[in-house]
């Protein structure tokens, strides 16, 4: 019997096609925020966050808030459970400095190899960035457009500060696009906890109740523009958000908040393809299987 979950787990899912050529090659992910780390296995929060996943059946998928006391044996057991062979813990490249937040970390877990990894985190002279963003890219079968896949969980919260440090972190997932060279027409997903609350603002100056260790880039000019919505930061690079459904028609992503705080994010070369999304709630399993 499924264990349940201590409490209900959502989790957004995308399947797509990826063409090329006359065939057609099947992708499933996912991004699931676990909330207050995995633990070991055999433990309720371990074993239940396991049963969502092998519900979900992904091809790949990116998980927020796993403990860094979690990365090497606790999300080993995992993906050896759930048949992942591959995975990619995202950390700064060399000569980068470490994330504000050291304790969160964002885990790839893929069935299919994982080609080339990249930790998006602040460049050399700045700490701008609340976790290391883990960009990878998918060696999936039957295609070599293989696609680039980020998955992110951006500053929280709603003090004065916090739409400012995720204006810049998402300024950084645009930088890493262009960076490498990737366009409408390549395969790319962006997807995870954007955090995404509160109104539009414009920053003309860094805002006050920044962390002492908080360091903008140089390369960061002001204004910075932030946004509800995850599309707007994507103009030279357009990405398409994707409309994600419950079961039963509500697109609240957090568990009791009609907050929707997790998004996935394609490329125009995606959207305009076969492609399906679904909130997946633990809760509506039996009403909706």
């Amino acid at each position: 019997m499924p264990i349940p979950p201590s409490k209900p787990a959502l989790v957004a899912v995308l399947t797509m096609l990826l063409c090329v050529a006359a065939a057609a090659v099947p992708l499933r992910v996912a991004t699931f925020n676990i909330e207050l780390g995995l633990e070991a296995q055999g433990t309720t929060s371990h074993d239940s966050v396991a049963d969502v996943l092998a519900r979900i059946d992904a091809d790949v998928v990116t998980l927020q808030e796993v403990r860094s006391q979690d990365v090497g044996t606790n999300i080993d057991a995992l993906a050896a459970t759930l048949g992942y062979a591959h995975q990619y813990v995202g950390v700064p490249d060399s000569g980068e400095p470490s994330p504000l937040d050291t304790n969160n970390r964002n885990v790839f877990l893929s069935r299919y190899p994982i080609t080339a990894v990249d930790g998006i985190s602040s460049p050399s002279g700045a700490k701008d960035m609340t976790r290391v963003i883990p960009a990878v890219v998918v060696d999936v079968p039957g295609t070599t457009a293989d696609p680039t896949i980020i998955g992110l969980h951006l500053k929280c919260c709603g003090e004065p500060d916090d739409p400012y440090r995720r204006a810049v972190e998402l300024d950084r997932v645009v930088d890493y696009l262009v960076a490498n060279s990737l366009t409408a027409s390549d395969n790319v997903i962006i997807l995870g906890d954007f955090n995404l609350v509160t109104g539009a603002t414009t920053y003309n100056s860094e805002p006050a109740g920044l962390p002492a260790s908080y360091i903008t880039g140089a390369d960061i000019t002001f204004p910075v523009e932030y946004d509800p919505d995850p599309a707007f930061y994507f103009g030279f690079v357009p990405m398409v958000k994707l409309q994600n459904f419950q079961a039963d028609g509500v697109t609240d992503t957090t568990q009791g908040s009609s907050a929707v705080l997790d998004h996935i994010l394609v490329s125009p070369a995606i959207a305009n393809r076969t492609y399906a999304t679904e909130i997946y709630n633990s809760a509506q399993e039996s009403s909706h299987p």
